[in-house]
C-alpha cells in the first residue's frame, strides 16, 4: 500500500489481482476486497483481538504505518505502550509515548 501498511491474505486466488491507479486491489475472485479494511488496527492489539508474533506484518513498525495513532486510536496506543503489548526497547517506547503526548496534549 503507498503508506508502507503491509497486510496478507493467505489464499492462492489473492494473487491474481493487481493495484489499481488509485491504490485498491483489483482481483475478479475477490470484487469488493477493500485493503483498508484488512489493516492492522490499534484497537484490536489493545483488545487483544491482534497478537504480536514476531513477524513484519504483527510488528509495532507495521501498525503505526497502517494505523498512524490520532486522536481516534490514542486510548489504544496508550494501552498497548503502558502493556509494551510488542516488547518493543526503551528507545522505542519513548518515541511512541512523545508522539502520544503530542496527540494528547499532556
Amino acid at each position: 500500500m503507498r503508506t508502507g501498511c503491509l497486510i496478507a491474505r493467505e489464499t492462492g486466488e489473492f494473487c491474481g489481482g493487481s493495484f489499481t491507479k488509485e491504490g485498491g486491489w483489483d482481483n475478479p475472485t475477490y470484487p469488493d476486497f477493500d485493503l483498508e479494511a484488512q489493516s492492522p488496527r490499534a484497537w484490536d492489539y489493545a483488545k487483544g483481538r491482534s497478537v504480536p508474533h514476531g513477524g513484519t506484518l504483527a510488528s509495532l513498525e507495521n501498525l503505526l504505518l497502517c494505523d498512524p495513532p490520532d486522536r481516534e486510536n490514542l486510548d489504544a496506543y496508550k494501552a498497548i505502550s503502558e502493556k509494551n503489548i510488542f516488547g518493543a526497547d526503551a528507545e522505542t517506547l519513548d518515541s511512541l509515548r512523545t508522539i502520544l503526548e503530542k496527540l494528547g496534549g499532556s
